[in-house]
């Protein structure tokens, strides 16, 4: 019986892991008023909460996947994974 209860829970888990998700990249962000942002026009400049060099967050459906830095793959952007979050890839909820 534990045989085959194994063999059940790889198909369901195969199942899943054909779903398709959103994977993001987050470069930085910042809060503003929408009277500062309605004041803005071509050419100004917004100031982000990340320093230059800082690895950029990677989403998966909006939830924190690890960090990572972009890099070139045959001339189109790409994202070099350099940390996980621990709880990503267990299924645990923050």
């Amino acid at each position: 019986l534990v045989g085959s209860e194994m063999c059940i829970r790889d198909r369901d888990m195969s199942f899943f892991q054909q779903l398709p998700v959103h994977v993001t990249l987050e470069l930085a962000s910042v809060e503003m008023s929408l009277g500062e942002l309605t004041q803005m026009g071509e050419g100004d400049v917004v100031a982000l909460d990340r320093m230059v060099g800082e690895p950029l967050d990677i989403r998966v459906n909006g939830a924190l996947l690890g960090r990572g830095e972009v890099v070139e793959v045959n001339g189109r952007y790409g994202v070099r994974l350099l940390e996980v979050e621990a709880t990503s890839l267990t299924g645990a909820i923050d």
